[in-house]
Parts: C-alpha cells; structure tokens; sequence
C-alpha cells in the first residue's frame, strides 16, 4: 500500500470528514482552551448569525491540518498543526487565527456545500476515483483564494496581525506533514504559494482601506467615511461594517439637524461620549438651503436605518443593532417604532448581563417618551439608566440637566500646543504634505483616494479628496510593535492614566468594538487603548 499522503489539501481545499473514529482533546486541554478563544473571537467578529454557529473541535489525528465539516458542523484544529504555530511564538495566536479564519470562510461562503466527496479513500491511487465528484481544480483554486483573502481580514478585523504569515506557514506545515511538494490534481507548494502572496498584497490593500476608515470615525470626517465603508462592503460583510456604515451615516445626519431641533436636543446612546455634542464640529451643509438640507438629512437617516437593518439580519440578537435602530427611529420621528426597538435591545441585554446597552436602551426610552410628551416615564428611564453602568449615568444625567435647562456650555478653545515633538520614527508630518511620498494610491470611490506610505514599524494613510484640491486627512499610524515614545514619553503597553496624566483630559472618547479611542484634537493625537493598556496611537493632520 502505498504511504497515505491523503488529500490533505490544508488550505488548499475543503475536507468533509467521514464519520469514523477520531480520538478529540479534551475541552479542558489548555490547547483546546486557547484554540477555541481565538475561534470565538473570529466568530464574533464575523456577527454572521443567520446560520447554525459551527462546533470548534481538536483532534489528535494528524492527517488533515485543519478542516470545515459542513455535515457535522465543526470547525477543526488538529494538535500538530497547533504545534506548528507555537513555534512562531509573539505570532503563534495571530498564525493560529489565520488557519482557523481560513475554515470559517470556507464554512460562511459555503464552498464546499454541494461539492462534498469522500476522503475516506485516503489511498492516492483511490483519491483518484472520487475527483470528478469533487469540485474542480479551478473552483478549488477559487475557493482557497477567497479564503485566504477574506479570512485574512476577518482575522484582522477581530484583532490579530495576520500579514505574511501564511506563506511561511504553508512551507512549515508541508516539512511538518511530509507532504510531496506536487500532488496529482491540486496545486503545488509553489502554485499554493504564489496563490498566499497575491491574496495577501489584495488583502493589505482591504487593511489599509479599513484602518482609514476606522480613524476617519473616531476624527469625525463623516463625509468620506460613506465612500470607504462601500468599498469594503463590496468585499466583506460583517455586522460590525454595516454597524459603523449606520452610526457615520447617523452621525452626518445630525448636522443637517438646526439647532433648535427637539431631535437634536438630547444626547442619543449613539453618541458614544455625550460631552461631545458640546464640541461636535460645525455642519458641512451649511451652505445649504433648508429643504436641501431635510432632503439629504431624511436620506442619510434611511441608509442608516438600512446599515443597522443588515447588521440586524446577521444577528437577530445584536442588541448595539436595535439601540442604533430606535435613535434613528426617533430622530425620524417614529417615537413608538423607538421605543420598541429600544426594548428588544434591552431584553437582550437583561440575558447577556450587558448594563452598558440595557442602560442605553432606557436612554433612548425615556427620550423617546419626552417626545411623546410623556416626561414622568422619561425621567423614570433616566433614573433606570444611570443606575445600569457609570457612562449610563453620565449620559442620563446630560440629558436630564438638558431637559431642564440646566446645561451649562463650554467652549470648544483649546490651548494651541507646538506639535513639532510628536513624530513616529522620526517622521515629519507637515514636511511629508510639502513632498508627498506614497507607495500605493488606492482609487476608493469618485473624487476619493488613498495614499499608503509603508515604515518600518509605522505606516502613513492619506486620503485625499479631489487629489487633495478639496481636503484631506493625514494619520501616522503605530503599528502594535513600535517601541518608540511620544513627545510626552507614552509608549505601547502603557496604561490609560498614565496617557490622561501625560496628556490631561481627551477631547472625547470614541467607543469601539475592541476598544476605545482617546482623542485629543487640539494635540493631533489619538491613542487606541484595549484592556486598559495603548495598543498603538496616530498622530494627524485634517485639512477641510
């Protein structure tokens, strides 16, 4: 019998498994523990729950790497091939992640549905005999790309630095296995690896795009953000995408709002800092006229009611989805609709234990019953909020000293403050603008691009509007490795009250999935801490 090199096509196919005996790691393995943390966070990230949630396994077989049973639904890890990604080390989690991203596409993308074929003839001669049920190789090849792109970035976008991992992976994982470098009717090592490098310099490009994005959030430049978050949702659809797409569309709206507005009175949940409604930036629409601006504001609240409605489609329990859903509804006026959605999302929150968003949830209640003119049960909700969590009460607060009057307004001056110490590596931000240097262009939509300018541990996004003619952004970006300082001696790893002691308090803070955003506009700088520690931080330049 010739040696049983099965299909194993690790990454180069999908394997259905045929029910035989497989002995599994237990589920207190420390192994099985750390695997299947890191395919919680990616199935979180994905926010896909309109299909059944696969069963993550680990198997002491050391036969087919990792593996997506559509019939069984699991996704699996095999022990060896964990063994293999620990020796990358810092990297070994973020390798892990990529291999088990790879399998959760193949299950999402339902590549192998339809196309199933037995790998119980694990006999090359016998393979042979099953390839015309199986899919072709060009679908094959397809597939495997599509799955190293997007799996590429749905580990990124959960959190892990997959880049150039997965071709020095692939060459690991053939010496590990004993593999030929050539088996008949899939590609080869070097046709796999060619295959790697190209999804991944497509899959750079998405980061960079998602990055820009992200920060062009956080620096309320709401105008261009539509336009990135379309190009990535031609690419990748996660509930977390549309979500953000609905909150910047929100967030344009409420400058079209004038400001004796009711709608535009309180502070909605949305708003994740409620002090900024002091400081929020002047409306862009300005120099429109009053029925152009209701026109464009009843337009952006209908695509952010649509945004809010995918994401809601993915997760029928997304309960940041329905909070998003009522404050729309009720900036357009749909007081019942509001207070509806708002108590779906506190149901959900009740049974996931989230005060934060059942706290939300009675913020949006109780201004949605002050514009039904019912302000005693507003007042209750208020009460019931700031009892929920600290932001909560701050925010319930805010809005009962609003509805009373008692807001007192303060200015938006901040001291001007020389930004001539603040570089990462040594680069000049307003020197770069006087001889722009870029990599990559990157055509995002219409009058819209991006500029990258790759550094050693740092790199450079700017976007330009009209070639630069009708603005810009500029960020200089850390990555998570930077060991370098700013002016005021904050370095990664550094903790939240050292960055408010260094830098007092932040103009406002942005909420995100894996953390929050400290950002200090009258500093150009803004620092990403996650589990009370920088992760990274940006420095930047707006020109409008």
């Amino acid at each position: 019998m010739k040696k049983k090199y099965l299909i194993i096509l690790l990454l180069l196919t999908i394997i259905t498994v045929e029910a035989r005996e497989v002995e599994f790691l237990n589920t207190t393995d420390y192994k099985y523990q750390v695997a299947k943390q890191i395919f919680e966070k990616l199935i979180e990230a994905k926010g896909d729950k309109r299909m059944q949630v696969p069963e993550f396994v680990m198997s002491k077989r050391k036969r087919y790497v990792a593996w997506m049973d559509n019939k069984k639904m699991h996704i699996g890890l095999e022990e060896a091939a964990y063994d293999v990604c620990v020796r990358y080390g810092a990297d070994s989690t973020n390798t892990m992640a990529a291999l088990i991203a790879h399998e959760i596409t193949h299950y999402y993308e339902k590549h192998s549905w339809g196309n199933d074929f037995a790998t119980a003839f694990t006999d090359l001669e016998l393979s042979g005999t099953v390839k015309t049920t199986a899919k072709s190789a060009d679908m094959k090849t397809i597939d495997e790309t599509e799955a190293d792109y997007l799996g590429g970035f749905l580990a990124y976008s959960a959190g892990f630095q997959t880049l150039g991992m997965m071709p020095i992976f692939l060459v690991d994982i053939y010496a590990e296995y004993d593999l030929p470098d050539e088996i008949s009717g899939y590609p080869s090592l070097d046709d796999r690896l060619k295959l790697a490098v190209e999804s991944e310099m497509k899959l750079e490009a998405l980061i960079h795009i998602f990055d820009a994005a992200n920060y062009m959030v956080v620096l309320q430049q709401y105008d261009v953000v539509n336009d990135y978050y379309s190009y990535i949702l031609k690419e990748f659809q996660s509930r977390e995408i549309y979500n953000n797409a609905g909150v910047n569309a929100v967030t344009t709206a409420l400058q079209l709002f004038d400001e004796n507005a009711k709608q535009l009175k309180y502070s909605y949940p949305i708003q994740l800092d409620g002090e900024t409604r002091i400081s929020k930036p002047k409306a862009k629409g300005e120099t429109l006229g009053f029925a152009e601006k209701v026109e464009k504001r009843e337009k952006l609240l209908e695509k952010a009611k649509f945004y809010f409605e995918q994401a809601r489609a993915l997760d029928a329990e997304y309960a940041t989805g329905f909070i998003n859903l009522a404050c729309v509804h009720d900036l357009m006026g749909n007081y019942e609709e509001a207070d509806f959605f708002a108590k779906k999302a506190s149901k959900i929150a009740r049974s996931n234990n989230n005060l934060k968003v059942e706290g939300d949830a009675y913020i949006i209640r109780a201004i949605a019953a002050i514009h039904e003119g019912e302000a005693i049960n507003g007042m209750d909700y208020f009460k019931q909020a700031a009892a929920k969590d600290r932001d909560c009460e701050r925010l319930a607060q805010l809005n009962i000293d609003i509805y009373n009057g008692t807001v007192t307004e303060i200015s938006a001056t901040r001291p001007k403050i020389s930004l001539t110490k603040e570089r990462i590596e040594g680069k000049n931000l307003d020197a770069f603008m006087d001889a722009i240097d870029v990599d990559i262009l990157l055509d995002v939509k219409g009058n819209v691009s991006c500029g990258i300018k790759l550094m050693d541990d740092s790199k450079i996004l700017l976007t330009l509007i009209d070639g630069g003619q009708s603005g810009y952004t500029l960020l200089h970006l850390t990555n998570t490795t930077y060991n370098g300082a700013t002016g005021n001696g904050i370095k990664i790893g550094a903790s939240k009250d050292d960055v408010i002691a260094k830098y007092d308090k932040p103009t406002y803070i942005q909420e995100a999935r894996q953390g929050q955003f400290l950002v200090y506009d009258f500093k150009n700088i803004a620092f990403f801490i996650s589990d009370g520690q920088v992760k990274s931080w940006a420095l930047f330049r707006i020109q409008e």
